[in-house]
């Protein structure tokens, strides 16, 4: 019975996460729409935020469903991702302060270090080695749907979605 509550509880949890997260994205809501913008720079921390968001968040989703540790070690994951979540989100809010994006990278890499070491306390190494294939896998997607690299095509050239000229240029 407690195996299923907690289950229960996580499907729960990641389906208010995903809310949450598509509730950030959506245009005329939250910081990007709205008029507390400062400086130009107002849908950063949306876009920052919500990446560590979906980063953190699938993490847990490999850890639970494609890892699929057990119970014990998921209560212990659960510590190290809430505190993950937590200086993320104040590394976040002190960047959006500060306005200093640059500086937020080796902090950033310093709080991912201590969220992978504090998993291995608690996974074999197989587990480890699975989640981070699953991760990886993930980044790729990720980089993949948002571009990275050489990007083609989008503004200003490549071809137009469904194909057909533009209007009013080009022969007719």
């Amino acid at each position: 019975m407690k195996r299923k509550d907690f289950f229960l509880s996580a499907t729960a949890g990641l389906l208010t996460l995903n809310q949450v997260s598509e509730a950030q994205q959506r245009p005329g809501r939250g910081e990007r729409g709205g008029g507390n913008r400062q400086g130009g720079r107002g849908g950063m921390r949306g876009g920052m935020s919500n990446m560590m968001t979906n980063m953190i968040g699938g993490s847990w989703v490999g850890l639970t469903f494609v890892v699929k540790v057990n119970d014990e070690s998921l209560l212990k994951a659960r510590a190290i991702f809430q505190k993950t979540m937590d200086d993320s989100k104040a590394l976040m809010d002190d960047a959006m302060a500060a306005g200093d994006w640059q500086g937020i990278r080796p902090k950033m890499e310093a709080i991912q270090k201590q969220h992978k070491e504090g998993l291995q306390k608690h996974l074999t190494e197989d587990q480890m080695k699975e989640l981070d294939k699953y991760d990886q896998e993930q980044r790729q997607r990720q980089t993949e749907r948002f571009g990275g690299g050489n990007r083609q095509g989008g503004r200003g050239g490549g071809d137009r979605r469904g194909g057909g000229n533009r209007r009013g240029g080009g022969d007719r």
